[in-house]
């Protein structure tokens, strides 16, 4: 009778894992790994929509600061709506004339977000 190892095929004798097997599952391992990475990175460095909107936000505000008379003194309301490339801002900003009197002003922006740069136009102000 012939003792069996837990390593050999009961039926032929050879062991279970040879060498070429363990290359292949290990070669199939790193593989599956490097896709899982990919996928990862790349959602990783795709911003949000909430992300796109906070910067289309932050892009329509800095240009109408820009219009201002006191800047420093702006406290802006703002909303965003738009479907994660372009965006349309609105909303009411309270600042100060060159009187010091607090005035609240009207504004909306078209915004386009892309990967290497914000374009911001001022379509209403007023």
């Amino acid at each position: 009778m012939t003792n069996f190892t837990a390593q050999q095929n009961l039926t032929t004798g050879k062991p279970k894992w040879s060498p070429e097997k363990i290359v292949g599952i290990g070669a199939g391992a790193v593989v599956v790994l490097a896709i899982v990475l990919g996928i990862a990175a790349t959602r990783a460095n795709t911003p949000s929509i909430g992300d796109l909107r906070a910067e289309a936000v932050s892009a329509c505000e800095t240009q109408v600061e820009g219009k201002l008379r006191a800047p420093a003194s702006a406290v802006f309301d703002s909303t965003a709506t738009g479907d994660g490339e372009s965006f349309t801002v609105s909303g009411t900003v309270d600042s100060e004339n060159g009187f010091g009197a607090l005035l609240q002003t009207a504004y909306e922006c078209d915004v386009t977000v892309g990967d290497a740069r914000t374009v911001t136009a001022i379509t209403r102000m007023g």
